[in-house]
Parts: C-alpha cells; sequence; structure tokens
C-alpha cells in the first residue's frame, strides 16, 4: 500500500465533493411500463430468487450533496468514502443468504434472491433505494411494482438510527417487515408509529442502564456528555441524562456537535472540556456528528480524559502519525456481543482487488486506499481527471486483510453477526409462515408478505449455527446485551478492540456488569484510573453534607455526630451504634463501651479502701483503750456503755465504705445505703443520748430536781433504740417499696457504661439522709446549750464540734454529689462517711485517749471532782 492508508482521510472528507466534478449523475433513458433503463451512480447488487430479501446497508459512511453547477441538472447526492469495516456488513449478508439456501431444513425448494443497495449513511437516499426494490428496477417510482420473478418478502436494514427511521416509517405504511442491524434509536419501539419494525440488537434503553453501571462500578458521579446537535441527539442525551440522574450521577455539561460542521471549528466545545474536571466524557447521538471531530487538530488537545462511547459511535480513523496521542486511546466501548461465524472468516480473507468480479465497493476501496482500479475507462478517466490519485491498474495482490484489524477484522464479529442474525430472523420466519400456510392451503406458494410476516417474526425463537438462541423481545429487539471492549492504538501493531468485560441486563442489578478492571488500558496521559468525581467520596467516619444550590455530587464531608458511625463512603446519614457500644477514634466501627465502676484497681479505690481500714483500726485501738482503761474516771464519767456503742459503730460505719468499693451487684447495693444508714444512725442517737444524759446529769444535781429519777441508762439506752428503730423502718419501707439495684447508666459518660447501683426510690435514699441529718442537728442543739457545763463531766463542746463537722460535711456533700458521674458519686459519698466519722471520732475520743495516755495524773476523781468544783 502506497502511504498511509488514513494519512489521506482528512482530506478525502473536505474534498470529496470534488471527485466527481464532470459527472452529472443521472441519464434515463424513458421505456413503456417497467423497462425504463437507468444509469446512475447506484451502489446496488442482486440476485434473482423465488423470494427476494431486499437489504439497505451503509456501506459508504460519508454522502455529500452536489449542487449545479458541480452537477448538469439538479442536486444529487454522492458517496465519497466506503469502509472497509462496513463492507463485511454486505459480505456477511451474501454468505447468510448463501448459507440458507443450502440448507435442506430451512426453507426447502425455496430460494432466497436479494436486491440490496447502499444508502450512503443518507436518509433520502435511504428512502429512495427501499422505493427502488419495491418498484423492482433501478429507478424509484413510488406505488408501482415491476418484480418479474419472486416476492419482496421483507427488508434488511440499516446501520444508522437516522436513516432507519425514516425506512421505517415507509415500509410501515407498506406493511413490509424490516430488521435493522444496527438502529438503536428507542423511539423505534413505538410499534403505532413502526409496526413491522424488528432489529437484532437492543435498543438504547439498556445501553443507558450499561453506561450507569460502569460509571457506578468506577466510582464516577461527575461526567461530561456530548452529543449531536439533532433529534437523535436530543432524545438519546434527554435520557442518558434520566438514567444517569436516577442513580445519583451528576452531568457537569452537555456539548452538541452540529453532524455537517461547516468550518470544522469546535472551539466551543473544547473550551468546556478543557475547563472542567470531569475526567469522564459519554458520547450519544448521530455518529456522522463525531466523524469530523475525531479528526480535526482541536480535538487532539483533549489530555488526561477517557470517553465512553456506544456501539454505534466507534473511532474508524486513526493517524499514523500521533497513534497514542489520540485522545480515543484508553476509550471504553459498549459493543454489540460478538461471535465467530463459522465459514465468514476464509471468505472475508480472500477479498482481493479483483475477487468477488464485478464489485463496485471493492473498486472503490481500492482506487481510494490502494490507488489501483479495475474500473470501467469513463470512471477511470475521471478518477485521473481529478488529479487526486495516481491510478494503476490492480493486480492479485492487494488484499483487504492486510488492513489492521480495527479497520477489517476478519475473526471477531459485532455489527457483522447482527447482519447475520437479521437475515436468519426473517428466513425462520417466512420458513414459519410456509408452514402454517401448507398446513391452512396445501400446495399454496403464492403468498403475500405484506402485513403477514412481521406476525410471525414476532414469535420466533430458534438457535442459529453460531448455537445462539435468537428471539427478540416485546418491542421487537435483541436482549440488552453488551460486551466492553478497550480501544487500544499502540505503535506495535497491537491497535485494536480489546474484551475487557460484559453486561446482561437481564442478570440481578448486582450481578450485571462484569468487568476486568486490571486488563484496562488508559489513556498515556492518565497516570492512574481516571477521577471523576466533584467531591472526593467521604471515607468512613464521615457523612455527607450538600451545600445549598450545588448539585448532589458536590458535597462537604463532616464527621459523624458523637454515638454515630459510618463504615462505608459517600453514606449521607450516619448509623447510630447499640446503647452498649460506642465509634472508636475513626468513627468507622463501634466497639464496646468500656464499663467504669469505683475498683479496687483504681488509685481512688485504694486510697479509700485504705482509709477505712485505717479509721476502722484507730476505732478499734481506742475500743481497746476504752477497754483497759473502763474502771478509770474519765472513762466511767462520760457514759462508758454508750462510749462502747458509739465506738463499734463508728467501726462499723468506715467498714460499711467498702461495701461501696468495687463492682456493684445487687446484694451490695442494696446493703450499702441500708446498712450505713442504720449503723450511722446508731452511732449518731449514741452522741444524741450522751448530749441528753449530760444535761440531765447536771440538771439532776440541782435542788428539788425531779430528773433525779432518770439518771440511768434506761433513757441512753431507749434514746439509741428508739431512735434507730425509726431509721430501720425507713429502711424496711424503702426495701419493700422500691429496693436499690445494679443500673448500666449508658448515657451518663461519653463512650461508658457506668455500673452504679440505682437507689430505687430517692424519696426513701434522701429520707434516710435526712433522718440522720435531723439527729445530727438535734444533737448539735442540745450540745451548744449543754457548752456551758463543768468540763470534768461534759462532752458537750467536743459533741458540738463533730456535730458542727457532720452536718458541715453532708450539707456541702449534696451538691457536690448531684454534680458528678459515675464513680466520682461513690468516692464523694464514701468521702462524707469517712469524713463525718471521724469527725464524730476525733472530737469525741482524741481528747479521752490524751488524757488516758499522756496525762494520766488527770485520770483521777479527785481531779475531775477538784475541777468541777473549781468550775462551781
Amino acid at each position: 500500500m502506497n502511504g498511509s492508508v488514513f494519512q489521506v482521510l482528512g482530506s478525502i472528507f473536505l474534498l470529496g465533493v470534488m471527485i466527481f466534478p464532470s459527472y452529472d449523475g443521472s441519464i434515463l433513458e424513458s421505456g413503456p411500463g417497467c423497462h425504463i433503463q437507468h444509469k446512475e451512480q447506484v451502489w446496488e447488487y442482486s440476485r434473482e430468487g423465488d423470494v427476494i430479501i431486499g437489504g439497505v446497508f451503509t456501506i459508504n459512511f460519508i454522502p455529500a450533496l452536489l449542487s449545479p453547477p458541480f452537477t448538469k441538472h439538479q442536486s444529487r447526492v454522492y458517496c465519497i468514502l466506503v469502509l472497509p469495516k462496513f463492507y463485511r456488513h454486505f459480505r456477511a449478508f451474501i454468505f447468510a443468504i448463501d448459507e440458507i439456501n443450502r440448507n435442506p431444513d430451512l426453507l426447502p425448494n425455496i430460494t432466497l434472491g436479494y436486491q440490496l443497495f447502499d444508502s450512503c449513511s443518507d436518509e433520502g437516499k435511504a428512502v429512495e433505494n427501499v422505493i427502488r426494490i419495491m418498484h423492482g428496477e433501478k429507478e424509484a417510482i413510488p406505488n408501482y411494482d415491476c418484480l418479474r420473478r419472486g416476492k419482496l418478502a421483507g427488508f434488511i436494514g440499516d446501520l444508522t438510527s437516522v436513516t432507519t427511521e425514516a425506512v421505517a416509517n415507509l415500509l410501515g405504511m407498506y406493511g413490509y417487515t424490516q430488521v435493522s442491524y444496527g438502529a438503536t434509536d428507542p423511539v423505534l419501539n413505538d410499534k403505532f408509529l413502526f409496526p413491522t419494525f424488528f432489529r437484532t440488537v437492543p435498543s438504547n434503553i439498556p445501553q443507558y442502564a450499561a453506561m450507569t453501571q460502569l460509571l457506578l462500578n468506577f466510582g464516577w458521579n461527575w461526567v461530561g456528555i456530548i452529543t449531536s446537535d439533532d433529534d437523535a441527539g436530543e432524545q438519546e442525551s434527554r435520557k442518558l441524562e434520566k438514567e444517569l440522574t436516577s442513580q445519583g450521577i451528576c452531568i457537569e455539561y452537555t456539548e452538541k456537535l452540529h453532524s455537517y460542521h461547516k468550518d470544522l471549528e469546535y472551539d466551543n466545545t473544547m473550551k468546556t472540556i478543557q475547563q472542567t474536571s470531569s475526567q469522564v466524557i459519554l458520547m450519544c447521538g448521530n455518529s456522522k456528528a463525531f466523524v469530523f471531530f475525531f479528526l480535526t487538530k482541536t480535538f487532539y488537545l483533549i489530555k488526561s480524559k477517557t470517553f465512553i462511547l456506544p456501539g454505534t459511535i466507534v473511532p474508524f480513523f486513526v493517524d499514523d502519525n500521533d497513534l497514542e496521542d489520540n485522545p480515543l486511546n484508553g476509550s471504553l466501548i459498549f459493543a454489540f456481543p460478538g461471535a465467530k461465524i463459522p465459514g465468514l472468516t476464509s471468505v472475508l480473507e480472500n477479498v482481493h482487488a479483483t475477487h468477488p468480479p464485478h464489485d463496485m465497493f471493492l473498486e472503490d476501496i481500492f482506487g481510494k486506499f490502494y490507488n489501483c482500479t479495475n474500473a470501467e475507462l469513463d470512471l477511470k478517466f475521471h478518477i485521473e481527471y481529478t488529479g487526486f490519485f495516481n491510478i494503476t491498474n490492480c493486480t492479485e495482490k492487494e488484499y483487504l486483510n492486510s488492513f489492521p484489524t480495527f479497520v477489517y477484522d476478519t475473526t471477531t464479529f459485532r455489527t457483522t453477526y447482527s447482519v447475520y442474525n437479521a437475515v436468519y430472523s426473517l428466513a425462520h420466519a417466512i420458513h414459519e409462515m410456509h408452514l402454517s400456510s401448507l398446513m391452512t392451503n396445501p400446495g399454496t406458494l403464492d403468498h403475500d408478505y405484506r402485513w403477514q410476516l412481521h406476525h410471525h417474526m414476532k414469535n420466533i425463537r430458534f438457535t442459529n449455527p453460531v448455537g445462539e438462541e435468537i428471539f427478540f423481545d416485546e418491542d421487537g429487539n435483541a436482549p440488552g446485551r453488551y460486551d466492553i471492549l478497550n480501544y487500544v492504538i499502540s505503535p506495535l501493531n497491537h491497535s485494536g478492540y480489546y474484551k475487557v468485560g460484559s453486561y446482561d441486563g437481564s442478570y440481578p442489578k448486582e450481578q450485571q456488569i462484569i468487568l476486568n478492571k486490571s486488563a484496562i488500558r488508559w489513556n498515556k496521559f492518565l497516570k492512574q484510573v481516571p477521577r471523576a468525581v466533584c467531591t472526593e467520596p467521604c471515607t468512613p467516619g464521615y457523612r455527607k453534607t450538600h451545600p445549598e444550590g450545588e448539585p448532589v455530587c458536590c458535597y462537604i464531608c463532616v464527621p459523624c455526630s458523637k454515638g454515630e458511625i459510618s463504615n462505608a463512603s459517600d453514606v449521607e446519614i450516619c448509623s447510630p451504634c447499640q446503647e452498649d457500644q460506642w465509634p472508636n477514634e475513626d468513627r468507622n466501627r463501634c466497639i464496646p463501651k468500656v464499663t467504669d465502676f469505683l475498683s479496687l484497681e483504681d488509685v481512688l479505690g485504694e486510697l479509700l479502701s485504705f482509709l477505712s481500714l485505717l479509721l476502722s483500726f484507730l476505732t478499734v485501738m481506742v475500743m481497746m483503750l476504752f477497754v483497759r482503761y473502763r474502771d478509770t474516771p474519765i472513762v466511767k464519767a462520760n457514759n462508758r456503755d454508750l462510749s462502747f456503742v458509739l465506738l463499734c459503730s463508728l467501726m462499723l460505719s468506715f467498714l460499711c465504705s467498702l461495701l461501696f468499693i468495687g463492682r456493684p451487684m445487687d446484694v451490695t447495693c442494696i446493703l450499702r445505703q441500708t446498712s450505713f444508714g442504720i449503723i450511722f444512725t446508731v452511732a449518731v442517737s449514741s452522741v444524741l443520748a450522751k448530749t441528753v444524759m449530760v444535761v440531765i446529769a447536771f440538771t439532776a444535781t440541782k435542788p428539788g430536781s425531779r430528773l433525779k429519777k432518770w439518771v440511768g441508762p434506761r433513757i441512753s439506752h431507749g434514746i439509741v433504740i428508739v431512735s434507730s428503730f425509726i431509721q430501720v423502718m425507713i429502711c424496711v419501707i424503702w426495701l419493700s417499696i422500691s429496693a436499690p439495684f445494679q443500673d448500666f447508666n449508658m448515657n451518663s459518660e461519653v463512650g461508658k457504661i457506668i455500673i452504679e447501683c440505682n437507689e430505687g426510690s430517692l424519696v426513701a435514699f434522701y429520707s434516710v439522709l435526712g433522718y440522720m441529718g435531723l439527729l445530727a442537728a438535734v444533737s448539735f442543739i442540745v450540745a451548744f446549750l449543754a457548752r456551758t457545763l463543768p468540763d470534768s463531766f461534759n462532752e458537750a463542746k467536743y459533741i458540738t464540734f463533730s456535730m458542727l463537722m457532720f452536718c458541715s460535711v453532708w450539707v456541702s456533700f449534696i451538691p457536690a454529689y448531684l454534680s458528678t458521674k459515675g464513680k466520682y458519686m461513690v468516692t464523694v459519698e464514701i468521702f462524707a462517711m469517712l469524713a463525718s466519722g471521724s469527725g464524730l471520732f476525733g472530737c469525741i475520743f482524741i481528747p479521752k485517749c490524751y488524757v488516758i495516755l499522756l496525762k494520766p495524773e488527770q485520770n483521777t476523781r479527785e481531779y475531775l471532782m477538784g475541777r468541777s468544783n473549781a468550775n462551781m
């Protein structure tokens, strides 16, 4: 091949209208009836048969409109770019016809014929060629059937939605069945407008869902759309946007391209693409709008972008000079499922300049790409006249399979496979129609296929020679299945389409798409997998919040609130942890809350336990001291029995604090408050009895006092017993109504479960404390009034100080207790118990111990009586 195959393509597009400057394109010779002789640039192939299948194929992709003075008469459409890729569709059509005619089980004794024209991807030319087929001659005369042999059964075609829709409008009026092999516009699903239309490819509707699933699979939610500036582009872009937005994917921009761009300038489009942040661009609409766009130098300015294309928009052309710089390198394409058709590969590999003979498409391909021709003299003359090619005669050495695989692939068939299935679908429908007719009217071979054949097409279900089951859904479409191809351009002769995944809409949503991400080769300008997000995903531990006026895909990541987590990316609502759990530091996982209570292992627990035992030990030591010196005057003079009761109750109250340390249990919760309340009440009532007895004793010494009969242990014992009994009754009522119990406080402290004692009835709890306070207040008042009595027998001053300390401790205890939480509440209560008990112990017994141990000379009756007399 002389030079690059594709270096001249841009010039072909721009100068194609100059290829036939002196050819008017139309010479008519009139004759009667159907015998009109016609000479024109008509790309037509035909073969006679018992039943005729019409074909309207896109072989030449670019039409050019020539107007006077380039033509002698009216304006005409010329086909200026035949594509080897599309030439395979034509060969597959003929291959399928021949294969069916050789099959004794399908349409036995019936030979299929065909009449095929090239639409050049032009609506007018496609309709004109359909009329030619229905007319039966090369001239397009509406409403006139000149077929000499064979009945016209139906039509195969076309490739593009634009031309297919134009043909479907016409064939729907006449009632002919039409099977498209490439049109995907969803509007063709409308059976009211297109009652006889079918297609062996899915409509674009499942393709939109497939594209959406691909974006979601990569985590892309911020994309751009480029579409054609026509009805097809408008409709497809709207439906694509609707599918994307329904899945939370935002469209950053939508740009439209003209199908026939006059000046080939895309400045506004390029400016939009370069200024936007999304690295992923979706394409949809009329494929012709993208041909010029792909070839302009402006397109090559796109960097670091990835294109996602439908199967109807494929990159046909590559410039050999800048292979890897092509922005389409690394694109992903949703292509129709492919298959290997047995026997077709060898047919396509044997196509060369002179075989098949008299092939107009081959003449054009080899003339444009190999600069050789076997055309008739007039065509050769006109090509040489343009000066565009240096034409030589072709030899048998020019084979089409010398093209790169992405231009002319002879092994993998996709749209070609759809053509193959379209022919077989129509043949099976004809077969079913003949069988049905033979059952109702035996021996009848004269059939009218209009308005009848499509009824059989609806219900056909067969297995083609490849082994795949073929059928149509209720809209006349093939199932929504796609292969995901990676378009790779490489200077090392590895260019082509590589399958990296698949999509099947019939599967559950989570299984619809299968993707081998590691096999994808991205654009060389991308150093990693493209990122197409407005905002980077919120990591676990954060949630999305949307600023007002911003797209739903643009958001701010904020940490989850206290007690909530998010264990996935991009969540909008954080999940609360269970009551017994709390978020970890990263707020992405719930962990069990830490249990907390005043333990013996805590420093506070150890300190309070030590103080409790120390005070209990000191109390025991004083008790032992009083037992040893029980017969001394100072012990006797201060009501020896009440002193022992007071010492025992103080010792037990100090030990009661140990019930507050350690893990609370139901038993300890019941015992700790009630035992302390009763024992300490005994201590306070003993102090009260001591104080009352001091007053009675000194008052009884006055002449004529009636209190002499009350002097004795009965009054003191009665006060202790009655006072303590009242506290016991309060505790009994408390335990009967609402006893304390072990409780798990989940909300007191962040991230902790406070194991504590729930006091049950707070009224009963404060009644116990209040009753002790009442006894202490009475003792304080009585002791205060008796503070001036003689010192030798008087403890009133010491009791006054002890009660003052007791009341101060418990008055300050209440606000401190209510303002603390958890184990510190228990600590405050233990401190109040120890402090108040220590006040009683220190103020009442330490002075006596001082005299017993350090001032024994004062521990005599004479000394005490002397002091008493001195004070009288």
